[in-house]
């Protein structure tokens, strides 16, 4: 069994949940993804939604500022 180090990124692969794992001393070469099921550590996975969810939440807040200053990009206008 390896240590991870910690979860960078999730995707939704073929079989479900998978998530990019930067291995405890392993250089970033050896960085893989992982299905959901073989994470133990539930309490990392729960940080990593955290630390994301506050990130996306943030880079909403700044579209929405942007909104407001008129300097959108034609891609948001397209949603709106």
């Amino acid at each position: 069994m390896y240590r991870v180090e910690r979860i960078l990124d999730a995707r939704e692969g073929a079989n479900g949940l998978e998530y990019l794992i930067k291995w405890e001393g392993w250089s970033a070469r050896w960085n893989d993804w992982e299905p959901e099921a073989y994470m133990l550590d539930k309490r990392m996975v729960r940080r990593f939604w955290r630390k994301k969810n506050l990130k996306e939440k943030g880079a909403e807040h700044l579209r929405v500022r942007s909104k407001r200053s008129g300097a959108l990009a034609s891609a948001s206008r397209a949603r709106e």
